[in-house]
């Protein structure tokens, strides 16, 4: 096992001068950025410190997103059923109202629908007085006239008259 410490003996004689400039390279080269080295360390500290704000509120901003998160959940439930109970009673009440109108109308096709009112035709109507009285007949039109205006038909009136003034 000579051999062992004459091959040692001969590798630290030739590597001992390269490690020993590696090591004053390394130990200059840290001398020279230390002052880089704290600066980043400062620029790091300074930039954290929203962070460090933050995460006092650690709890509060837990509990926030998870009441957050619990009413958009039951949000979406409440909002189907909701529509799901709307749909339901919709059908359930049109399926009632058509047996209904079956019994009432026969199985012809004059149902309901044709109970409906359509808008009286501008070539019928040259007053406000036909117009209503073809819409709701002649007593709906009495009441009508000594029913309170709505603000929309005062205006249209305002409008009336100051067109009718100026065409004068």
């Amino acid at each position: 096992m000579a051999w062992v410490s004459i091959l040692r003996g001969g590798f630290n004689a030739l590597f001992f001068p390269i490690v020993y400039l590696a090591i004053w390279a390394y130990r200059l080269l840290r001398i020279l950025t230390s002052p880089l080295v704290a600066l980043g360390y400062l620029l790091l500290h300074v930039a954290l410190i929203p962070l460090r704000i933050l995460a006092r509120f650690e709890a509060l901003f837990v509990f926030l997103t998870i009441a957050i998160l619990a009413g958009i959940g039951i949000g979406v439930f409440l909002f189907g059923t909701t529509t799901l109970t709307v749909e339901t009673a919709d059908r359930l009440v049109k399926f009632t109202l058509s047996i209904a109108a079956r019994k009432f109308f026969g199985d012809n096709d004059d149902g309901p629908d044709s109970m409906v009112k359509t808008t009286p035709s501008s070539s019928t109507v040259s007053t406000e007085d036909d117009y209503f009285t073809a819409w709701h007949g002649r007593q709906a039109s009495r009441d009508v006239n000594k029913a309170a205006l709505l603000a929309d038909t005062i205006v249209e009136e305002e409008e009336a008259s100051r067109s009718t003034s100026r065409s004068r």
